[in-house]
């Protein structure tokens, strides 16, 4: 079984205090926490892997799912199980609430919901690999020994559909294209195309028409 994150326990200990009130068994399932009557569920990994387990909680429970996304990253390296991590040095990797559509797709079957709440949170962390020898088949070159909370940014609280725009740019005036999105939040066409997908699939946007063989979109509150 592997190894809880010190990352993992924090956020536990973020959202409940007592230990009597993490890793708490509801029905079938084992849940992170529970505060207020609530149910919380935080989830590093993706969230296709709790998809079930929610929409089963729902049927008699308010829960909220934590999702957190990482802004940055500061790395400790260390070349084998035997050696000393190096001294702490920044990732170029920069993330962004953009980054939490990857994952939020994942739960559109179920959310909205009245006792569903999503919070995220967007941070900072510092994460220990171990490198490995390199294998063609293998993208990685190295495995994540543990992460560790640095700071939160920002949270975001996600109960409606509408609350989906506090994670996106001004977009351009309605009816809009994909393309026009990409071309205002200066991101590729496909991360354009999924974002829509997204508010699409919750309601948020509907399609109005075309425009050069583009879908056209239009919030409803436009």
């Amino acid at each position: 079984m592997r190894r809880e994150s010190t990352l993992h326990q924090q956020l536990k200990l973020l959202y409940a205090k007592s230990a009597e009130r993490r890793e708490v068994r509801v029905g079938d399932y084992r849940v992170d926490a529970i505060s207020r009557g609530t149910l919380i569920e935080i989830q590093q990994s993706g969230l296709s892997a709790i998809r079930h387990k929610i929409q089963t909680l729902l049927h008699d429970h308010r829960v909220l799912v934590v999702k957190p996304i990482v802004a940055t990253r500061m790395l400790r390296t260390r070349q084998n199980a035997q050696s000393e991590y190096a001294a702490p040095r920044k990732s170029p990797y920069r993330g962004s609430w953009l980054d939490a559509f990857d994952e939020l797709m994942h739960l559109f079957r179920v959310f909205p919901h009245p006792q569903l709440k999503i919070e995220l949170l967007l941070i900072d962390i510092e994460e220990d690999r171990t490198r490995k020898a390199r294998h063609r088949f293998r993208r990685a070159d190295h495995v994540v020994d543990d992460r560790r909370l640095l700071q939160i940014r920002e949270r975001c609280l996600l109960r409606t559909p509408a609350d989906l725009e506090q994670l996106v740019p001004p977009f351009p005036a309605a009816p809009f294209t994909t393309a026009e999105l990409a071309l205002a939040w200066d991101v590729p066409r496909w991360t354009a195309q999924k974002i829509a997908w997204c508010f699409r699939t919750v309601g948020a946007w509907a399609p109005v028409g075309f425009s050069k063989r583009s879908v056209l979109y239009l919030p409803h509150a436009a």
